[in-house]
């Protein structure tokens, strides 16, 4: 559980900083600025937003062997969610499909609602007896920039060797595009500050061994607006192996409306949540 944790929270890092295209990449730019330009600019205009909107779609593949016995199985996520930056409020609401060969197919739907350093959660799971119920916990001060993002953004970049592989049109938007290459080193480093600093219980050395080949085995590209320097999508794909069994991940993160008006309410029935320890939740 604790290793799980910690590949969690390594996916999390990695995914969410990342953000269908229209037309093939261009490989010749004419006179564009340099690398070291377009991420100061961008690290400028993400750390000057007040709001944002995000889709997120993620898939893992799991293949292997668990106490002999064949692993074989599949993950599909829809995510959508706003962030006000300012207020520090923010929602999500996800659904995620679990398919395994032989096993019935799990449905599951999670709403959540972050309003005045509190977390309100409603999990329902309908095909295990319509399971649905609210719970909520403090949010730790630390988890707000995890919530938005736009740390984890900045830090991603700073992180990586950054090239410039050319441009390509996102939703009527020239953008230029992006190769990140983690350094596993500083990756490591900052993964476990964020845990710490977190309360999740910094990794063992197998762990560590873990996260760092996980930065070896990790590709991602951004699409950074050529007008505004604001990122406008992303796309990661990352492969692990923990003992005999493969995980393969692949996500793409679209963000879209900065700095517009968003509307965050807490559901009614939300006010009734029942109150648990953060460090109890399953999520």
């Amino acid at each position: 559980m604790k290793l799980l944790i910690a590949v969690i929270s390594l996916v999390i890092l990695l995914s969410f900083p990342l953000l269908g295209c229209q037309t093939a990449i261009v490989e010749t730019i004419t006179s564009p600025p340099s690398v070291e330009e377009i991420v100061g600019n961008a690290v400028n205009y993400l750390t000057n937003i007040t709001t944002l909107e995000f889709d997120v779609d993620l898939t893992v593949d799991i293949a292997g062997e668990e106490n002999g016995e064949t692993v074989d199985a599949s993950m599909v996520s829809k995510i959508t969610g706003a962030v006000n930056v300012i207020s520090k409020d923010g929602k999500v609401e996800m659904s995620v499909t679990l398919d395994s060969p032989g096993e019935a197919t799990i449905e599951a739907d999670m709403d959540m609602y972050f309003v005045d350093d509190t977390m309100y959660t409603l999990m329902e799971i309908p095909t295990l007896g319509n399971i649905s119920m609210w719970v909520k916990s403090d949010i730790p001060p630390e988890m707000h920039g995890q919530m938005t993002q736009v740390e984890d953004q900045v830090d991603l970049l700073r992180l990586s060797e950054v090239k410039l592989i050319g441009t390509e049109t996102v939703a009527g938007k020239v953008c230029y595009v992006l190769e990140l290459v983690p350094n596993p080193d500083a990756l490591w480093e900052f993964v476990s500050q964020r845990m710490a600093a977190t309360g999740v219980p910094v990794p063992t050395l197998e762990e560590e061994t873990i996260i760092r080949d996980i930065a070896r085995n990790y590709s991602a590209k951004q699409w950074i607006a050529i007008d505004n320097f604001l990122l406008c999508k992303a796309e990661m794909d990352m492969e692990m192996t923990i003992s005999d069994t493969t995980m393969d991940i692949t996500m793409t993160l679209v963000i879209s409306d900065y700095n517009q008006p968003v509307s965050i309410e807490l559901p009614p029935e939300a006010e009734n949540a029942i109150e648990v320890d953060a460090d109890e939740l399953p999520w």
